[in-house]
């Protein structure tokens, strides 16, 4: 176990997965992982190579999965990343009712909050 994984106690989850009918264990074991790299509200900015590291699977494995979380509407892009530089941002849908989007203007202030986070 690696020192980041110490830092990750528990997950919060969309309870709504667990009985998703179409929601096959891959997916859901993904959203598991992608749910630990989130902070409250939700977002990450976890590359799908370190996702696919964490599991001992392929990158495209992830990137199926992804897709697959995508279409069933737990996951969405709130800002593409520059290929091979910066990955996505990420948004894990928790309820779909009372979870507002993220507007652009927040993710420019979350992604330059981490920043100056990790800077510091």
């Amino acid at each position: 176990m690696n020192a980041k994984d110490n830092k990750r106690k528990f997950i919060m989850l969309p309870v709504r997965a667990a009985k998703d009918k179409n929601m096959t264990d891959g997916a859901l074991r993904v959203l598991l992982l992608l749910c630990s790299y989130c902070d409250k509200d939700g977002i990450t900015w976890v590359s799908q190579k370190t996702l696919a590291e964490d599991m001992d699977v392929t990158r495209q494995a992830i990137t199926k999965q992804i897709m697959q979380l995508r279409k069933l509407g737990y996951v969405q892009t709130i800002k593409k990343g520059k290929r091979n530089t910066h990955s996505n941002t990420l948004q894990v849908i928790f309820d779909t009712v009372e979870q507002p989007i993220v507007s652009q203007l927040e993710v420019a202030r979350v992604d330059q909050d981490a920043h100056s986070k990790m800077m510091a």
